[in-house]
């Protein structure tokens, strides 16, 4: 059985569809403040889907490109969930898997400015935290300060 989440996601999924003017973007995210915050589950679906709603009517009145609209993703993803991020952030794409020309995006990789940045976020964490931190994270900080690479990863450039 379907979880009233997932009914309320796309309920409001169908809904912001046909958002077409300003006015009846304004009506669908008053009826969502209004009707959706209704549980646990369901009131960060209905948030998501009036962003969506807000992103997709003013990506076509501003007209912006696929290039842009990942821009839109990639600061919406920081700015919500990860303020605090210095070293990077990478999502993956699990049905690539499915294509052999994809192969790369599963390796152990990243790339070398990548593993300066975390270098570098490793000793002034060893500077800050090291006193009050468990001696197993203390110890990780120090080998990546050190400059070895963890969990089996290498440094590849595209």
């Amino acid at each position: 059985m379907e979880s009233s989440e997932f009914r309320t996601r796309d309920e409001l999924r169908e809904k912001r569809k046909d958002v077409k003017t300003f006015d009846e973007l304004v009506e669908f995210l008053r009826d969502v403040k209004d009707n959706y915050n209704i549980g646990y589950g369901d009131a960060p679906r209905a948030i998501a889907q009036a962003a969506l709603g807000v992103a997709w009517f003013l990506s076509g009145e501003f007209g912006i490109t696929g290039f842009q609209s990942g821009a839109t993703l990639w600061d919406f993803i920081r700015d919500w969930s990860y303020p605090e991020n210095k070293t990077g952030l990478r999502l993956i794409n699990y049905d690539n898997m499915l294509y052999p020309q994809y192969g790369d995006m599963f390796e152990k990789t990243i790339s070398e400015d990548t593993w300066k940045l975390i270098v570098e976020e490793a000793k002034n964490k060893l500077e800050k935290y090291s006193k009050n931190s468990h001696p197993n994270v203390v110890a990780h900080w120090r080998s990546i300060a050190n400059g070895i690479l963890p969990f089996g990863y290498t440094i590849k450039d595209d």
